[in-house]
């Protein structure tokens, strides 16, 4: 017998309905196709319902029994085809009957977040930690009612997929009541822009082994503090510190906070910038235990600093982790709340080759030698961060086929790591190319000395312990204009494989106040991140131009005295080194060039004439020229010249021959003998004397 009692229930009978989806409602997508119930329009009326309301439905078996095997929530819909007091549900058994619960507004929860979990006997998939299936999962419940007792079905490509709703115990007792009646029952309402997770099952997922920081390169001082302050607390149902992760870009932020929700579980909540402007916005709907919320990439939400304060200082079970790429970029009222601060740092070598270690492993390759491979990428990776090094071997691996050539492995890797620059100096490094000091011709004397001074200090440091000495701290590099001061310090760079940061003096002025202060700053902070490391100013009379010019302004005094600041700094951190090149030494502060600065003055002369031949050789090696060029000539007549000028000469040579014949292909000495009429030396005698009485120490009235 079916039964209406209105605004609580009926007792229904199903029954089938031929091309249903036609009557269903119009765009219906997701959970409402698959749990919405057809019903004479009658029956509605009678119920005192109106469309798309919620209902429990159960059946009850065809014979009115009372033996619950099945229970649902679904939305009705009026459908004129249907029977009154039947129903046409596509899950339903036809001419069985069902009790139809009638569930009150007052009985609903509106959530901005749902945590869902593979129900009992089912895998957490790869696939549910990909962000494209949480925004199925949105689309797919945008229509839906929940209920926290009640399997969430989800159909994906064709397969159904199970879950559970999870909630903290005192949240569940909140909404669990003592009747059994049905219609007492709560319901979770997803918002519209409500946030889906799905954490894995501990109990039963054995899809892959659980991330834990043991894959994590690294970090030591990190990972322990992180354990101590956040993890261990959270486990033991103890409050736990917020926490700010700040590191480069590449240093593993991202990979350090999935392994906290790792090691978590369910425990930690990992916000995109919707969701935590929503968790702000709207409050912590169903969540009231104590867990980690995680946030990545906080850089970008930090117009929200007043409201997160705000969050912080009224939901007291919460404790936030924040990735950052800068900590100083948050403001102090914020960064006040997190009483722990960590920072992940440029790897070491040490640490290089343990994340080198891991990554290997990972890609399976089978080395007899692959102890030496990662000690050998390690030593030439200076300044690389961990996605730096994931991504070399990622490029090698997926290109190369080993084939037990150990050579050829080497050089593919020195090839990747060429190509891929350092991320935590991409804003100042050079694109190192590979210049060795024979392609810089002649002034053997000169790389002899700049060698030692740079290049010693780290490859025998034993020498200087011995003698209780101290290298260098800062170089300065003068002398005439295209004379190799700049290809100089880029050999440098190609051979210390230290890290290598550049940036012309000129480059760091801003019409910002204090912005060319904080950029000198910078430089010298990402340097100490890096170390070993370089830092080459081209140009350093625009940086460090005498205080005593009356043209000099103030922004330049501040930014000199700045750069003192950071070079008296480096003088208890030995492994930091300065490098500079000037054209006029005569213009610089003199506060720059005493011992504990630039420590060591080296002048780079005009090409003597060994040094011009060493030069054209270099080059005509490169071309097709005729034999009976006298080169030995061509030296002596070039004197005066930089070697930027004598480089010149030979490209003129090459425009005088294609003017006589546009086919020719190779120069002969008249083609030379004309560029020498064409390009003349343009270093004045004054700007030598300049050189000569600076490298005697006298006192220069600037010009």
């Amino acid at each position: 017998m079916n039964i209406i009692v209105p605004h609580v229930g009926a007792i229904v009978t199903s029954q089938s309905l031929t091309n249903a989806a036609n009557f269903l409602p119009p765009d219906v997508i997701g959970w409402e196709k698959w749990n919405t119930v057809l019903m004479h329009p009658e029956t509605m009326a009678k119920l005192h319902i109106l469309p798309r309301a919620p209902c429990w439905l159960t059946n009850i078996g065809a014979n009115g029994d009372n033996n619950i095997i099945g229970v649902q929530c679904v939305t009705v819909w009026p459908c004129d085809e249907v029977k009154e007091i039947h129903i046409f549900f596509q899950k339903a058994r036809i001419n069985v009957k069902y009790r139809l619960n009638v569930v009150s507004t007052e009985n609903i929860r509106k959530v901005s977040i749902i945590q869902l979990r593979p129900s009992s006997g089912k895998h957490f998939l790869p696939i549910y930690a990909k962000k494209h299936f949480r925004d199925y999962v949105a689309i797919y419940l945008c229509n839906g009612y929940l209920g926290i007792n009640v399997p969430v079905y989800i159909y994906y490509y064709g397969q159904e997929h199970s879950f559970d709703i999870v909630l903290s115990e005192t949240e569940m007792l909140k909404m669990l009541k003592i009747s059994s009646d049905l219609s007492s029952a709560m319901l979770l309402r997803p918002k519209l822009d409500c946030a889906y997770h799905v954490v894995d099952n501990a109990v039963t997922s054995t899809v892959s082994s659980p991330l834990t920081f043991k894959e994590f390169g690294g970090a030591e001082n990190a990972k322990k503090e992180i354990e101590e302050v956040l993890i261990k607390p959270l486990k033991g149902g103890k409050e736990a510190c917020s926490v700010i992760l700040s590191g480069y870009t590449g240093c593993g932020k991202t990979l350090f906070l999935h392994i906290i929700q790792e090691c978590l579980q369910n425990k930690a909540l990992w916000l995109s910038k919707r969701e935590f402007e929503d968790f702000l916005e709207n409050g912590a709907v169903n969540y009231d235990q104590k867990m980690a919320l995680l946030v990545d990439d906080f850089d970008n939400m930090k117009q929200y600093n007043e409201k997160l304060c705000n969050f912080m200082d009224t939901y007291t079970n919460f404790s936030f982790v924040l990735a950052v790429r800068n900590v100083e970029a948050i403001d102090l009222p914020l960064r006040g709340r997190f009483p722990c601060e960590l920072e992940l740092l440029v790897p070491s070598l040490p640490e290089r080759m343990e994340i080198l270690h891991l990554l290997l492993k990972t890609k399976q390759l089978k080395l007899s030698s692959a102890q030496e491979l990662i000690k050998d990428i390690a030593q030439k990776s200076h300044g690389y961060t961990g996605g730096d090094l994931k991504a070399i071997v990622h490029r090698v691996c997926t290109n190369f086929e080993f084939t037990g050539d150990k050579s050829e492995l080497f050089q593919c890797f020195d090839v990747a790591l060429k190509r891929i620059r350092p991320t935590g100096i991409r804003q100042f490094v050079l694109q190192v190319p590979d210049i060795s000091w024979e392609d810089i011709g002649g002034n053997r004397e000169l790389k002899m000395k700049i060698e030692q001074a740079i290049l010693w200090p780290y490859r025998y440091p034993e020498i200087f312990k011995r003698f209780a000495s101290k290298p260098p701290s800062g170089i300065l590099l003068y002398g005439p204009p295209g004379c190799s001061k700049t290809l100089i310090a880029r050999a440098i760079a190609s051979q210390s494989r230290m890290n290598f940061l550049a940036v012309k003096g000129p480059e760091l002025f801003s019409k910002w106040v204090g912005e060319s202060e904080r950029a000198i700053r910078e430089l010298f902070r990402r340097a100490r991140q890096v170390a070993p490391a370089i830092i080459f100013f081209d140009e350093i009379d625009a940086v460090g131009a005498n205080r005593g010019n009356q043209n000099e302004s103030h922004v330049g005094e501040r930014v000199l005295t700045q750069l003192l600041t950071e070079l008296d700094g480096l003088e208890e951190k030995g492994d930091v080194l300065v490098l500079a090149a000037t054209n006029r030494p005569d213009r610089l502060d003199s506060a720059l060039l005493r011992p504990g600065r630039f420590n060591l003055t080296i002048h780079v002369p005009l090409p003597d004439e060994e040094t011009r031949l060493d030069i054209l050789r270099i080059r005509l090696n490169q071309m097709k020229v005729s034999i009976d060029l006298d080169v030995e000539d061509m030296g002596r007549r070039t004197k005066g010249f930089s070697g930027a000028e004598v480089v010149e000469l030979c490209n003129q040579a090459v425009r005088e021959a294609l003017l006589e014949n546009r086919n020719a292909d190779k120069l002969e000495f008249r083609h030379f003998d004309q560029a020498l009429n064409e390009i003349i030396p343009r270093t004045p005698n004054w700007l030598l004397s300049i050189y000569e009485e600076f490298k005697r120490g006298a006192t220069l009235d600037v010009i």
